[in-house]
This record gives structure tokens, sequence and C-alpha cells, in this order.
């Protein structure tokens, strides 16, 4: 599928431009905004860029082409050096939709059929606003027959019987590699004890130290913990320090890039402990982060606990939206680590929450 389907130079290619119909499809104006903020600069729209915007466009003073036209020529929109099909420069600055070419039999009987044909430049931008179209639908139908893929090679795996493979005879005692498991294990606890520890793995001991000292060491919140970062080998080792067990370790690949989502629905329901999330929330829509902490919600046992690190250059506005978006999800917010932001390195949010019993469901409904 990496050699016939390559989806990172398509969504590359389709990303290059943006059509301006996508861009004015939102009805509601603070839509529009968010909207544009994605799509040409790659970030989400904070509330006093949405605050400079709202007013000269709600009382008519600018129009939504103007918008697309201010941001487009900003000094982070040309740096992003995002293209606008089906707008033109009249140089004024604004911007203004090309009208659609007449119908040759409107022009035949109409004075229109006297006036010179569509310029080179016209065709070349209709053009391309067709093969923007055509590589977003097929970027589109690439990824759902990929991921309709990826779901089948796993159903089949999981059907198919295992193989009896003929016994070897064993070269090496299973004594002796007891012995040598047991060696590697205590120079391996020696050494991550000399190791400094990150944020993150910081965040992972405050937060087993919230939990209730009388939990017994076999309980659920401590076992099958699942661990989705850039890093996740040092995520590990904050796990293992503050005595959590780890059973599942996701890396992005190169298929699915920094969506979480198709990871997080292959967990089992109600069987994890916890649940460690870095890097993986800050590119989704809102729509994909609810989704995403849906599916954490579902895999997590009762009072299960979910770990977010997040880098952002607007820290206030990513953490308010991870915050809200936690407990819409059914979570409630620790204070001890939710309240905090990293001193060190001021563009890092962390946030821990935990999953609400029945009780807590049944009060706040």
């Amino acid at each position: 599928m990496a050699n016939l389907l390559p989806i990172d130079r398509l969504r590359e290619q389709a990303r290059k431009d943006v059509d301006i119909d996508i861009l004015l499809a939102p009805a509601d104006d603070v839509d529009f905004l968010r909207n544009v903020y994605r799509r040409l600069v790659h970030r989400p729209a904070s509330q006093n860029c949405i605050n400079n915007w709202i007013g000269r466009l709600q009382d008519g003073s600018l129009s939504r082409t103007d918008v697309i036209y201010g941001i487009a020529r900003s000094r982070e929109g040309r740096q992003k050096n995002v293209r606008v099909l089906g707008l033109n420069d009249t140089g004024q600055g604004t911007m203004e939709i090309p009208k659609r070419k007449v119908p040759w039999w409107k022009r035949a009987f109409s004075l229109k059929s006297r006036l010179p044909k569509a310029s080179t430049s016209e065709r070349v931008q209709f053009t391309e606003r067709k093969l923007a179209h055509l590589a977003d639908n097929f970027v589109e139908i690439a990824e759902q027959i990929e991921f309709e893929m990826r779901q089948m090679r796993i159903q089949l795996r999981n059907t198919q019987p295992p193989v009896n493979q003929p016994s070897s005879p064993s070269l090496v005692e299973n004594g002796e590699i007891d012995a040598r498991l047991e060696a590697m294990s205590k120079k391996l606890a020696a050494g991550l004890q000399q190791l400094p520890l990150t944020c993150l793995e910081r965040a992972i001991v405050e937060l087993k130290q919230t939990l209730p000292a009388t939990l017994p060491h076999d309980a659920p919140v401590f076992r099958n913990w699942a661990i989705f970062g850039e890093h996740p080998h040092d995520i590990a080792r904050g796990c293992h320090n503050a005595g959590l067990e780890v059973v599942t370790i996701s890396t992005p690949s190169e298929v699915t890039g920094d969506d979480v989502r198709a990871s997080l629905a292959l967990l089992a329901e109600g069987q994890c402990g916890g649940i460690v999330l870095d890097s993986r929330l800050y590119h989704l829509t809102d729509r994909e982060l609810i989704q995403s902490l849906s599916l954490v919600h579902r895999a997590l046992g009762c009072d299960g606990l979910v770990l977010i690190q997040e880098s952002s250059p607007d820290v206030p506005f990513a953490k308010l939206r991870l915050e809200s978006a936690l407990e819409a999800c059914g979570f409630n917010l620790l204070p001890q680590i939710s309240s905090g932001v990293d001193d060190n390195q001021p563009a890092l949010v962390i946030l821990s929450g935990r999953k609400q019993t029945v009780s807590e469901c049944n009060r706040d409904s």
C-alpha cells in the first residue's frame, strides 16, 4: 500500500492550494474565521484574532473576501505561502471572485458574445481549482481504502490459527536465562535512577501521588497502561518509576501521521488503567479531538486516568481547549497537574483527568 498509494505526497500536494469555496463554506462568521486560520496559517484562531476581524465583518465594513486577503497577505500568511484558488488580486487591497463563463448558447443571443474570450490566466485558475478538487477527493478515498485494508489485515490476523512450529532444542538453559535477566533488570533499574527526568515523567510521578495510598498494588488503575507519543520509551521509563504496568506502546507511523484515532480504536473497552497522549492532539480539529477523547474514555476502566502533553504557541488557548474537551467527554480534571504549565518550556501544557464513575455521571445529569 505504501508503494501504490503515496498518501503523504498526495496530502502535501493537496494542502498547497486552498479553494475559496472551502473557505466560504461555514455559515457562521466565527466558524468562518476559524476555518480560514486553520487552512491558511495552519493553526487555530485565537480569541484575539477573532475579535480583530469579527466586528468589521459583522458591521459590513469588510467582506469575507477582504478577510481572506488580509490573512493570506499577513506576515504569517506569507510565510505559509498558501494560494487561494478562485480569487483575483485587484491591486486595491481586496479580492474578488472571478465570474463564471457564460454558456455558449447565452453568448450567441446576447451582446456578450462580442466580448473577448476568457484570458489564459483565468483558464489556468479554473483548471487549478478543478485539479485541487480532484486531489482532495482522491486523498480522502485513498485514506478510506487504506484504513479498511488495515482493519481487514487485523481481523485476518486475529482469525488465523497459530502455526505449530517444530520445537528446536534449547541451546541455553532456562535457569541461566533467568539469572542473566535478573542481572539485566538490576542494572537497568540502577541506570534509570541516574537519568534526568523529563517534564512528562515528573507529571506521571505526580499523578501517581494523587492516588489514594490505600489502593492495593494490583488495582486496575496500576495495570494495562497505553502510551501514544513521539518518545514512548521515555514515557515508559516514567511509568516504570511510578510502578505502572505498560502494555501498549504506539509511535506515529508514516501512514497515519499524527492521527491517533486508528490506534485508540483497537483498544479493548474498559481494559486500560491509564492512557498517555504525548503531542498527538494539537493538529486535530474539534470534532476529531472529541472523537479521540471519547475513544480514550471507552478504553479506560473504572477510575481510569488520562495524561496529555501538548506543545502550542498559544498556551492559554490550547490549555482551555483541552480542558473543555476533557470535561465534555466525561473526565474530572485533576488540579495538581491541570493547573500547571511547565516553567522551563513555556509552550508546553500538561493535563490529567480521571474517568467519572457512574454515581458522578448521575449527579451531573
